[in-house]
């Protein structure tokens, strides 16, 4: 394990994040000395930004520079490879930067306990959020997806990165599925109604909370996730790839970085 490090969460916007609290907890709880920051990054300066960071240990990645960051990676591992998006950096020995996407662990992590409830799914959005719900899904079994969104040729451009899936697609007003999952911004889906078959309900956004829409859900009686579930599970996934803790605290390490992530939600400063 990594004693001393340095990481930071890169974003537009950034300010919201819970990532600083989360990570910073788990350092706490791995008593070792890393530092933790944020920093708000244009797409187009994406790449000369990292560059000038050769003293950061890794970045966590967030919305809109998630393809940015598979684009300036060297190397991938296969989730990303599938997605084409990257939402963690990790700075190898050589001065490389190999990409990761975590955000695939994280929905497995979250959706397993309970897919067995799922007899459909409806993914809301296309982006590169979306194709990390979309391969979680596939590894738990799915081969066919619904896609809510507003337009028609969403499904043609995912089938592009997963061709051995069937999508059918809904109009983003109305998704139908047993399971649904919400990856569109803040306010995004403020127009959207959950149909009465809906039974479970996961939404990516963790500030504000609870969305219009998870709160329909909650009204509904809907089992309800949000992105601090999310945000939560695949972060413990950045933390062991960038401190190299052993992965056997990474059960701990969740319900560190939860609890810290939900005071933090609570006082309302996100």
């Amino acid at each position: 394990m990594l004693i001393k490090g340095k990481a930071a969460i890169l974003g537009n916007p950034v300010d919201h994040s819970l990532s600083p609290t989360m990570h910073k907890a788990a350092y706490k709880e791995l008593d070792i000395s890393w530092d933790y920051e944020k920093f708000k990054i244009d797409p187009r300066d994406f790449a000369e930004f990292v560059t000038s960071q050769m003293d950061y240990n890794g970045f966590s990645v967030t919305m809109p520079l998630k393809d940015a960051a598979f684009e300036y990676a060297t190397s991938h591992d296969d989730y990303s490879l599938l997605t084409k998006a990257c939402n963690t950096l990790i700075h190898e020995s050589d001065g490389s930067w190999s990409g990761f996407n975590t955000d695939v662990a994280g929905f497995i992590s979250i959706l397993s306990p309970i897919i067995k409830d799922a007899g459909t799914a409806c993914v809301i959005g296309s982006g590169a959020t979306a194709r990390s719900a979309i391969a979680a899904l596939a590894h738990l079994g799915y081969k066919e997806i619904a896609i809510s969104a507003r337009r028609k040729e969403s499904t043609e451009e995912l089938s592009k990165f997963f061709p051995e899936l069937n999508f059918v697609y809904q109009d983003i007003s109305q998704p139908i599925a047993d399971l649904v999952i919400s990856t569109v911004p803040a306010g995004g889906s403020d127009l959207v109604k959950l149909d009465s078959r809906t039974s479970i309900f996961f939404d990516v956004i963790y500030a504000p909370w609870p969305t219009k829409l998870a709160a329909s859900a909650l009204n509904q009686n809907c089992r309800v996730f949000s992105g601090l579930h999310l945000l939560a599970a695949q972060a413990v996934e950045q933390v062991t790839l960038m401190t190299q803790c052993d992965r056997a605290k990474m059960p701990r390490l969740f319900e560190v970085m939860y609890a810290a992530g939900l005071v933090q939600q609570n006082k309302g400063s996100i």
